[in-house]
């Protein structure tokens, strides 16, 4: 089974004020594994979420997942727990928080894809 695919109808909306941030309206596509290719906009603030785990972390080596989604960011796309995957085409696999932040802070400003792993509903 190949891995998803970012839809290309899946564009962020141009008339926004430059801080704000702007996620693809439509629900994310899950797979049978939770996989769900999403659009959402870095702007002057980052992508408006943070990142838990990681190579190294003070709990061990651990998937990075979304740590809290600040004002402003994708709340309608993500949540905590999340499993963070992809940014861009770029595996996230075995990278310290840390070079997943300087990897996002090296990204232009503008619309971003992310390949996340839904956390599983209790």
């Amino acid at each position: 089974m190949g891995s998803p695919t970012f839809p290309s109808q899946r564009r962020a909306h141009s008339l926004l004020h430059p801080h704000q941030v702007s996620v693809a309206r439509q629900g994310p596509d899950l797979n049978r594994e939770g996989l769900a290719p999403l659009q959402v906009v870095k702007d002057a603030n980052g992508l408006r979420f943070s990142l838990d785990g990681g190579r190294g972390s003070l709990q061990g080596d651990r998937p990075l997942t979304v740590k809290k989604i600040f004002q402003g960011g994708p709340k309608d796309l993500l949540q905590p727990g999340d499993e963070v995957l992809q940014i861009e085409e770029r595996s996230l696999q075995g990278l310290m928080r840390l070079e997943a932040w300087q990897l996002i802070r090296a990204l232009p400003v503008g619309p971003v894809q992310l390949l996340v792993r839904k956390k599983a509903k209790p």
